[in-house]
């Protein structure tokens, strides 16, 4: 600025466009420094921007690795409770199929045992209807034994009568 001043105190009025050409200078270089000072506040935002994002980026690596892991952990986990899912399958399996095999021995058992109760109530009405006949021969004595013996010989399987499991 003060060699604008100092042209216009040296200079006559015919010399106006050097002094023209001096001010639009000035005003070039001030333009060309405001310029250069938005350039270097823009870079500078950048640079803060660009040191923000890789602090975020650092902050997101370090979740995604957290994850990973977690994601691993819990991949063991659910490996382990599969087995041991298959293994109480097998199991469950295994115990339905004696229960099923119980169910029928236990059916099998209680047709037997109302079999063996049919017999003895046939026995023991027979037996009531010779104890209750006035004479007993011969026959009849040997009849009725062996309608005891058939009697006792029935109630001696039903005690002896394997229940099986």
């Amino acid at each position: 600025m003060r060699k604008i001043f100092a042209a216009i105190a040296t200079s006559g009025s015919n010399n106006l466009t050097f002094l023209k050409e001096l001010v639009d200078g000035y005003f070039q270089g001030v333009e060309n420094h405001n310029q250069m000072r938005s350039s270097i506040l823009l870079q500078s935002t950048k640079d803060a921007q660009l040191i923000e994002a890789k602090g975020f980026v650092k902050t997101l690596r370090v979740d995604e690795n957290r994850i990973l892991e977690e994601t691993s952990t819990v991949q063991r986990c659910l490996a382990r409770l599969s087995a041991k899912e298959a293994k109480l399958e097998a199991k469950l399996k295994a115990v339905r199929t004696e229960f099923t095999k119980l169910s029928g021995i236990i059916s099998k058992n209680e047709i037997e045992l109302k079999q063996k109760q049919h017999e003895i109530s046939k026995t023991c009405e027979e037996i009531d209807k010779l104890e209750c006949a006035p004479i007993i021969g011969d026959v009849d004595a040997k009849m009725l034994s062996a309608l005891r013996e058939s009697l006792e010989n029935t109630l001696e399987e039903l005690k002896n009568l394997k229940w099986t499991p």
